[in-house]
């Protein structure tokens, strides 16, 4: 009590958010949700939205894929025709 000058209630709570974020594979993800909560719910609440935003690009990129090779093989065949031409 006599090292930290804050409540113990609050030295818990900080510790158990430390607690729940540490083990979080994506680093990133851990570093943004330490700096910007207090409390594990705030956390825990905060790592849910931003790891569905993570899918949600991850998702976006697999589905943009297909398309951008469609696009460089549509300029390809175009190279192609005008080296023929």
């Amino acid at each position: 009590m006599l090292v930290y000058s804050i409540p113990s209630s609050e030295i818990t709570e900080i510790v158990a958010r430390d607690a729940f974020l540490e083990p979080i594979p994506d680093r990133e993800l851990s570093i943004k949700a330490r700096e910007r909560t207090k409390t594990t719910d705030e956390a825990y609440r905060m790592a849910l939205r931003l790891g569905a935003y993570q899918q949600m690009a991850n998702a976006d990129d697999r589905l943009r894929q297909p398309n951008r090779e469609r696009r460089e093989l549509e300029i390809d065949v175009n190279q192609q025709l005008d080296t023929k031409i």
